[in-house]
C-alpha cells in the first residue's frame, strides 16, 4: 500500500515538474558550460532578526531536466556566506550573474555540472547590521511590481521564474526584541512561540504571488472581516497605517467583490488581504501599488484598478514575460467598465507577446495600448456575449495556473470558433501582415 501512494505522489510531481518546465525557456551554452533552467520542487525559507546580526537560510530541493549548471536567480547576494550543493559545502563564489544569450536579462547559475535529476542547494546569507531594536521592532514587507525585471521573490530570496510553481514554508524568528510582533501574509500564518512565526504558503505560487508583512503590534489599524463570497466565506483582512485608510478602502473591496465573483468565478484564494498603504513623504497614495495571490498593496483610488489582478494576473498567472501583458491587458478592460469597440480599425502592428524567451516584466507598450485590444475582442464577440463569457471560461479552465499567450489564443478560439490567428500576428504577436478588418468564423 505504501509502495503504491508513493508511486501515485511520484506520478503527480512529474507530472507537475513537466508542466512547469514546458513554459521555461531552452537551456543555453555558455563558455564553460550549459546553463539549465530547472524546476524547484519546494522551498524553505529561515530568516532570523537580531540586534546584532541577521541571518536568511534558504534550502531548496529542484529538478533538473539535463545535466549542466542550474539556473536560478537572487538579486542580492553579496551576503552569501555559505554554499551547500548536495550536502557538500562549496565556494559562494559559484554563484555568478550571467546574462541569457539575447541580452535581456541576468540570472545566477550554480556553477557546477549537475547530473538530470533530483538535487538540493543551500544558501546561508549573513547580515551584520542592526534591524531589530529591543524597543522598536522590525517592519519588513514584500514589494513586488512587474513593470520591473528581477523585483519578484528574487529580489529577497533564492527563487525560480514565474514558470515555475512551488511550496515554500518561511521559518521568521525576531530575536532579542521586547515588542510583540504581527505577521500578515498570503499563507497559513501559525505563531510557534513569542516572535517566532512559520508562514505556509501554497504549491501553485510562483515568484511573484508571496505576500507578507511583519510589523509590531499596535503600529498598524488592523480590520478583520468574514466576506460571504459565492461559494464559501472569505477571511479579509484590510490594514493601514491611517484607520481612515481602511474606512475608505472597504467599500470599494465589497463593491468589486460581487461584480467580479457574478461576472468571472468565485474568488480563487483562500483569504483576501490588502494594505491600504500610503507614501510616507507626501501621505499621498502609495508609489508601489502591486498585486499578489490574494493580496493587495493599494489605495481606495487605486482599488479599480488592483481588485480585477486577484482574478486575472494572480488568479490566472502569467509563465513568462510573453504573458504578463494579459494579466494586466484584461484588468485595465474591467476596470475601465467593460468598453467596446466600434469596428476593427485600422492601426500599426503591436507586439506584446512575440519577445525574447528570456523576457520578464510587462512591455512598455502595454501600458499604452492593451485596452484597444480588449475593446476590440469584445466587438469581434459581440454575437456572443461580447468579451465577458469567454474571460470566465478561460478563468474557470486556468484558475491557479500559469499560461501562456498561445493558452489564451487556442481558449477563445475553441470557445467561439472564430479563427484568430492574423489577428493576434498582426496585434499580440507585433508581426506584419495583412489587417484582419473583417474576422469569419474558423471553418474547422
Amino acid at each position: 500500500m505504501k509502495l503504491f501512494i508513493s508511486m501515485i505522489l511520484l506520478t503527480l510531481i512529474n507530472t507537475v515538474i513537466a508542466d512547469d518546465l514546458e513554459s521555461a525557456p531552452k537551456p543555453f551554452l555558455l563558455d564553460d558550460g550549459k546553463a539549465v533552467f530547472i524546476d524547484i520542487i519546494s522551498s524553505e525559507i529561515t530568516i532570523n532578526f537580531g540586534t546584532d546580526i541577521n541571518s536568511r537560510v534558504t534550502k531548496m530541493s529542484f529538478y533538473q531536466p539535463v545535466a549542466g549548471f542550474p539556473i536560478f536567480d537572487c538579486v542580492r547576494i553579496k551576503n552569501l556566506s555559505t554554499l551547500i550543493v548536495n550536502g557538500v559545502s562549496v565556494s559562494p563564489s559559484l554563484c555568478p550573474e550571467i546574462s541569457d544569450p539575447h541580452k535581456v536579462t541576468k540570472f545566477r547559475i550554480i556553477k557546477q555540472d549537475l547530473t538530470a535529476g533530483y538535487h538540493t542547494v543551500e544558501f546561508h546569507f549573513t547580515y551584520n547590521r542592526v534591524s531589530a531594536l529591543a524597543n522598536s521592532g522590525v517592519k519588513f514587507e514584500f514589494i513586488m511590481q512587474s513593470e520591473f525585471r528581477r523585483n519578484f521573490l528574487e529580489n529577497y530570496f533564492p527563487a525560480n521564474l514565474e514558470y515555475d510553481k512551488y511550496s515554500t514554508t518561511i521559518k521568521l524568528n525576531i530575536k532579542n526584541s521586547n515588542v510583540n510582533h504581527r505577521v500578515i501574509a498570503n499563507g497559513e500564518v501559525r505563531q510557534e512561540n513569542y516572535n517566532k512565526f512559520t508562514i505556509l504558503f501554497p504549491a501553485y505560487y510562483t515568484a511573484s504571488s508571496y505576500y507578507m508583512y511583519i510589523f509590531p503590534e499596535g503600529t498598524m489599524f488592523v480590520r478583520e472581516e468574514i466576506y460571504q463570497g459565492i461559494n464559501k466565506p472569505i477571511p479579509l483582512v484590510v490594514f493601514s497605517e491611517y484607520e481612515s485608510r481602511i474606512e475608505d478602502g472597504l467599500p470599494e473591496i465589497k463593491k468589486w467583490m460581487p461584480e467580479l465573483e457574478s461576472n468571472f468565478g468565485a474568488f480563487p484564494h483562500d483569504k483576501l488581504i490588502v494594505h491600504m498603504s500610503y507614501d510616507k513623504e507626501t501621505s499621498e497614495d502609495p508609489v508601489h501599488v502591486a498585486e499578489y495571490c490574494g493580496a493587495l498593496r493599494t489605495s481606495s483610488r487605486h482599488m479599480y484598478i488592483a481588485m480585477p489582478h486577484l482574478w486575472f494576473g494572480r488568479g490566472v498567472m502569467p509563465s513568462g514575460g510573453n504573458t504578463a501583458w494579459l494579466g494586466r491587458s484584461i484588468s485595465k478592460w474591467i476596470s475601465e467598465g467593460y468598453p467596446r469597440a466600434e469596428n476593427l480599425p485600422y492601426r500599426s502592428e503591436r507586439n506584446f507577446a512575440n519577445h525574447s524567451s528570456y523576457s520578464r516584466g510587462i512591455p512598455g507598450e502595454v501600458k499604452y495600448y492593451s485596452l484597444g485590444l480588449m475593446r476590440e475582442l469584445d466587438y469581434i464577440f459581440r454575437d456572443q456575449g461580447g468579451l465577458k463569457p469567454h474571460l470566465a471560461s478561460f478563468f474557470q479552465r486556468y484558475k491557479n495556473q500559469t499560461v501562456t499567450t498561445k493558452q489564451f489564443q487556442q481558449h477563445l478560439q475553441l470557445q467561439t470558433n472564430f479563427g484568430l490567428e492574423e489577428y493576434f500576428s498582426r496585434y499580440i504577436y507585433g508581426i506584419p501582415g495583412p489587417m484582419p478588418l473583417e474576422l469569419d468564423k474558423d471553418d474547422r
